[in-house]
């Protein structure tokens, strides 16, 4: 059996597969960006059921660009070593992607394939916290790169999130197209209300506020994504965040 192996690092991922800037050992967190124009994947294929052959298959496209099973991209084939007794034997495997347009949103997908007749592939895998269609880094930019701003029909809009991801504090922009209540929440994904951060009748044009990484009761809040929703009058928009 061959598989991409997650594991357990203590909050139940080990952020296996990961991103990385093309050919060099520095991560590239979520949303992140490659600082080049490519990026390299790292992925853990194990055969717990003795030694064996396996190999990356992978595919990575532009934002928006689905993938194509027809030109997915095979890697070399890899030993996965001497089995180690009660987790079976395993091997890095690796592929990059180059000469990528820069300034451009990516994602991207992954799985092991075996010698096994029994269990030849494994799931398609992506980045933790992030399905395979979202934005998994962008090419050119920055660590702090953000995704470009979203601008609804009549103005109301979350502009920046900076940093993002953040660590402890970040600062968050957003415009109002005409006076009025307006309400802007952290949520995580599945909708629950991690945080107010304004509540009231604001004028209209652009505003800033921060938040702190704490929920409302003033507890730490978990590292992974959320939604940073700003509501006003019939309308709501969201963007994702992703705290670290």
């Amino acid at each position: 059996m061959a598989f991409v192996y997650y594991g357990n690092g203590g909050d139940g991922l080990d952020r296996i597969p990961r991103q990385y800037r093309p050919n060099n050992p520095t991560p590239v967190s979520l949303l992140g960006g490659s600082k080049a124009n490519g990026f390299s994947l790292a992925a853990l294929g194990r055969t717990p059921a003795g030694r064996g052959k396996v190999r990356m298959e992978w595919d990575a496209r532009p934002l928006g660009t689905a993938f194509n099973p027809s030109t997915d991209l095979l890697g070399p084939v890899l030993d996965t070593g001497a089995p180690v007794p009660g987790t079976g034997s395993a091997t890095t495997l690796t592929a990059v992607a180059s000469n990528l347009p820069f300034n451009t949103p990516y994602h991207w997908r992954v799985r092991t394939v075996s010698d096994s007749p029994f269990f030849p592939r494994s799931p398609w895998f992506s980045l933790p916290y992030n399905a395979a269609s979202e934005t998994d880094l962008r090419t050119g930019g920055s660590a702090l790169a953000v995704l470009p701003p979203v601008v609804p029909t009549g103005g109301l809009r979350v502009e920046m999130i900076r940093p993002n991801p953040s660590g402890s504090e970040a600062e968050i922009l957003y415009a109002l197209p005409r006076a009025g209540r307006a309400r802007l929440t952290i949520e995580d994904l599945q909708g629950r209300q991690v945080a107010v951060l304004a509540d009231g009748v604001q004028t209209a044009g652009p505003h800033a506020v921060a938040w702190d990484g704490r929920e409302e009761n003033g507890s730490r809040a978990r590292p992974g994504m959320y939604w940073v929703r700003l509501r006003s009058g019939d309308e709501a928009v969201a963007r994702k965040l992703v705290h670290e």
